[in-house]
């Protein structure tokens, strides 16, 4: 960001945006206010957006809004490699809609490090489910079926309330956008 000559701050959540009275706006987090932004580009899905900027847009004029299921991720990495020949696939288990060999997250970890992600349907039958409980249920599902029993390594989930989209622009604007696969 230092060739474009651009102010960027990260790892802030941004909790409100106004807009100030020399037609610029002013972002704010619990913590502090960064000011004098021209423009504010919201990436967040549309939920989120639009309770961020309801001050700033009216949003009585929209007719259909996307909706979205959400789905828990279980990340893994075992101690030792699995020698799994696969990189990533879909449908592992009714419960698991997607999975990939992933470390780009975390350098520490082994080459053996996995993300498994649970179909919208586990999830919304089980969107409270207590985290240590979810790890286990995916990680056992995970080692049987492809025969592992090396010492796992580490093991965290997460929930993302907004991972798949139910009602998607494709189908409010027929348009011809990409849709997701869960």
């Amino acid at each position: 960001f230092e060739n474009i000559k651009s102010k960027s701050y990260f790892n802030s959540k941004i909790i409100k945006i106004s807009k100030n009275n020399n037609g610029t706006f002013s972002l704010f987090s619990e913590k502090e206010e960064f000011k004098n932004f021209d423009y504010v580009l919201i990436c967040i899905p549309y939920l989120q957006s639009k309770e961020l900027s309801s001050n700033l847009i009216d949003f009585t004029q929209v007719i259909n809004e996307p909706s979205y299921d959400p789905i828990h991720t279980v990340m893994l990495s075992y101690k030792d490699i699995n020698n799994i020949n696969i990189k990533a696939g879909l449908n592992l288990h009714k419960d698991i809609s997607f999975f990939m060999n992933q470390k780009i997250k975390f350098n520490e970890l082994s080459h053996d490090c996995w993300v498994l992600n649970m179909s919208s349907e586990y999830t919304n039958n089980n969107i409270d489910i207590d985290r240590s409980a979810l790890e286990k249920y995916a990680q056992s599902i995970f080692e049987k079926t492809f025969g592992i029993k090396n010492e796992i390594n580490f093991i965290k989930s997460h929930r993302w309330l907004y991972a798949q989209t139910k009602v998607s622009y494709n189908s409010i604007s027929k348009k011809n956008w990409i849709t997701s696969k869960d």
